[in-house]
């Protein structure tokens, strides 16, 4: 379990109230209900947030691209394929379209200093701040665990769907990789909104609204047999849920769903 929630950014202005906390609750939840179905040894669970949480049981960390990069180069040594991996991130995104190509979406790290897309088109100010999409796709593709779970709860999350639905990247290789995310078996996303909408928090639920429903759902409300929860059966209710919530908040959101299987289930 990867779980990774910015609240707290350089730049003040930026800050959220909930995604470090959501963040915590996510990681929670699934650590809880892996630990009965696998035993707490094989689970292994890296919480990164901002500001920092000291959760026990847990390995803590900052929210940096370079530490996102090092827990899936750490997770490669040890994993198989028979594992599964489940990454979520919460906080800000943005669909920077730096080179005129349709663009990525990009999740911002503590260390983004403004929310003003321009200030992004320098590609070293990306590189140290934010985390693209297709980097999250191509690093998610080297692990070996053929069931996968990504989960983002953040605007404009949807942009890493529709790139990865049409291939758009000037990288060969990485077209390749994304290629091969199709053919994984068992890969699920669902992103908190399309690729140009916002993804709602709110003081009323005390969280982003994805993973609100989300966390519902694991507590009941997407179990099967009160025991198991099917990933797509999950991920459709909260599809479901979502624009419910957040019309009576005033507001549009409609979560975006990407998975090879029509069914939902992992592949055994």
């Amino acid at each position: 379990i990867l779980s990774v929630g910015t609240s707290h950014y350089y730049n003040k202005k930026l800050n959220l109230r909930f995604a470090a906390k959501d963040a915590v609750d996510i990681a929670t939840g699934l650590r809880i209900a892996a630990n009965r179905l696998f035993g707490e040894e094989k689970v292994h669970t890296y919480l990164f947030t901002s500001p920092l949480s000291n959760e026990p049981n847990m390995i803590n960390g900052k929210v940096t691209v370079d530490n996102f990069v090092k827990v899936f180069e750490e997770i490669s040594y040890d994993i198989s394929a028979k594992d599964i991996v489940i990454v979520y991130l919460a906080g800000h995104g943005m669909n920077i379209d730096a080179e005129g190509d349709g663009g990525d979406f990009y999740y911002l790290t503590q260390d983004a200093h403004s929310y003003d897309l321009s200030s992004y088109y320098d590609e070293e100010i990306r590189k140290k701040e934010c985390i693209a999409g297709s980097d999250i796709i191509r690093l998610m593709n080297k692990l070996a665990a053929n069931k996968q779970v990504l989960i983002i709860d953040a605007c404009h999350s949807g942009k890493a769907v529709e790139n990865l639905m049409a291939k758009r990247d000037m990288s060969s290789g990485t077209i390749r990789a994304l290629d091969r995310m199709r053919d994984k078996t068992g890969m699920h996303i669902i992103t908190g909104s399309t690729a140009d909408a916002v993804s709602y928090e709110s003081n009323q639920f005390g969280q982003g609204i994805l993973t609100y429903s989300l966390l519902e759902g694991l507590k009941g409300a997407s179990l099967k047999e009160d025991r198991f929860v099917d990933v797509m059966f999950w991920f459709q209710r909260a599809k479901v849920r979502v624009p419910d919530l957040v019309s009576g908040l005033g507001g549009i959101q409609d979560p975006v769903i990407f998975s090879p299987y029509i069914e939902g289930k992992f592949k055994e």
